[in-house]
Formats: structure tokens, C-alpha cells, sequence
């Protein structure tokens, strides 16, 4: 998250006793408090329950979606531990750096069949599988109600390699006509000495030139354009639940997550 106001949540606001804190979304902020900057450090009745506001997360923070305007910690009581057939919550890690996926997937199924061996009742024939952010997103997500995009993405991809085939083709064609017209000023060129070699390496040298400068402008544009389109994208994006085992829940930073039974030291 890039430059909140405030502060996020901590270890140390989880917990059954721990003080009631919020952190509410900016839209919510100017909407409601009208971008007051003293908003920080004051309680808020929510639900009924007083707590103290400790952050604003910038607009473009939107967890799980863009309606989430306030966000409290999970503070799970040892009784809600012990529920161990609540399915309700959504896992999202982060491997540790050079970590391979196939790694952090040993483990989380080892993980499961200990708890499966401890938890006969709760557990049985549950796993856990592990997949990457980009194969859950192009997939679909549960929470966003979204179907498989991959078909789409492959058509798109399919339209993108004919039009530049297209255009590759017209260039082609270009050259060929100019080249055409050049018959004269070549003939006259060997005329005068030029051997084919030289001729040959002057068309190759304007093809080059032509061909870079293409380049540097479809760089350029691509990347002005992409980093206007991941403008248009928020920070955090929900994606299904990469595991399917019974999950003990617990909050990590602004959001509730859960712990697998013993925590994966892959991510």
C-alpha cells in the first residue's frame, strides 16, 4: 500500500483485547468527514462499538472491492479458533523471495495432511492447492462473481497478432513500391561503380533506420499506454482462495486472512 495516512493495522491491534481501531477508505473520508486531517486519532461510533481511527488508505486501495469504505481487524476470540469447520475466509500470501510455487506447494499439503492427522472430524480429505496470482485472476475469481477470462484473452491476443501482421504486411508492401521506383537511381548507382554488395547494404542500412525508428516509437507508446492502464487498476485485487483446507483464522495487517493450521515458511 503507497502512502496511507495514518497507519495500518498491527499484531498488536488483533486479538480478542485488543483496543477497537478502523481504518476507513478516503472516499469515505472526504465524503463523510469532509477530508478532515485531525480524522486520525478519533473515535467513530461503528455498530455500536467506539473505535479509534488509525489510518486512511488512498483511493486507489480497494479491498475486496471498490464499495469496502471502513476496515477493523479480524479479533478473533479462542472461541472462534476453535470453530474449525468455518470455511468463510479467503487466503492471500506472498512467496518469499526465490521460493518457487512448487515449494510452497509441498508444503501446504504437507501442512494439510498433518492437520488432517490431528483433525480427523474437520479435516478429512481436505488439501490445500497454491496457485500464482496471474493463473487466479485470468481465471476468474469467486468473490468478484467473474467467469474465465483466458478465451478472451487469447482472442484478444489472436486480433493483436493479425493487425500486425496486417501492418507488416502494408510495410512491406511499401518498400517493395519505393523500391520499384528506385530502379532507375540503382541502375545508375552500379552505372557508376556501386557493386551489389554496396547497393544491397545501403537498402538493409534505410530498412534499419526505418525499423529503429519504429521500434522507439511502439516503446514509447506501449509504455505510456500501460502505465495509464495500471492507473486504472487498484493495488489489491481479490482472486479466488488458493487453499481449500480448514482454515484457523487470524488478521494480517488491514484485512482478515487466515492461517492454515501451522504457518507456511514459503510465504
Amino acid at each position: 500500500m503507497q502512502n496511507p495516512i495514518g497507519r495500518t493495522f498491527s499484531a498488536a491491534d488483533d486479538g480478542p483485547n485488543g483496543t477497537p481501531v478502523a481504518v476507513v477508505s478516503q472516499t469515505l473520508w472526504v465524503r463523510r468527514f469532509g477530508a478532515d486531517p485531525g480524522l486520525v486519532g478519533r473515535d467513530i461510533l461503528l455498530n455500536g462499538v467506539k473505535r479509534t481511527v488509525i489510518g486512511i488508505v488512498p483511493p486507489a486501495f480497494r479491498y475486496p472491492n471498490k464499495d469496502a469504505e471502513v476496515y477493523v481487524p479480524a479479533s478473533f476470540t479462542p472461541e472462534d479458533l476453535a470453530q474449525r469447520n468455518n470455511h468463510s475466509l479467503w487466503v492471500v500470501a506472498r512467496l518469499k523471495r526465490g521460493v518457487r510455487l512448487a515449494e510452497a506447494q509441498a508444503e501446504m499439503t504437507a501442512v494439510a495432511k498433518g492437520l488432517e492427522k490431528d483433525y480427523p472430524e474437520s479435516n478429512k480429505n481436505l488439501g490445500a492447492a497454491v496457485a500464482a496470482l496471474r493463473e487466479e485472476l485470468a481465471r476468474g475469481g469467486d468473490l468478484l462473481g467473474e467467469g474465465d477470462v483466458r478465451g478472451v484473452l487469447f482472442v484478444l491476443l489472436g486480433a493483436v497478432a493479425i493487425v500486425l501482421l496486417i501492418t507488416c504486411a502494408n510495410v512491406a508492401s511499401l518498400l517493395l513500391a519505393r523500391g520499384t521506383e528506385r530502379r532507375k537511381e540503382l541502375a545508375i548507382r552500379q552505372a557508376l561503380g556501386a557493386n551489389r554488395g554496396r547497393v544491397l547494404r545501403q537498402l538493409l542500412t534505410e530498412s534499419a533506420v526505418l525499423a529503429g525508428l519504429g521500434l522507439v516509437v511502439g516503446v514509447a507508446l506501449s509504455v505510456a499506454s500501460f502505465n495509464y492502464l495500471a492507473r486504472l487498476v487498484p493495488y489489491t485485487t481479490l482472486f479466488r482462495s488458493p487453499c481449500r483446507t480448514a482454515p484457523r483464522p487470524r488478521s494480517t495487517g488491514a484485512f482478515s486472512a487466515s492461517r492454515v493450521g501451522s504457518r507456511c515458511s514459503r510465504c
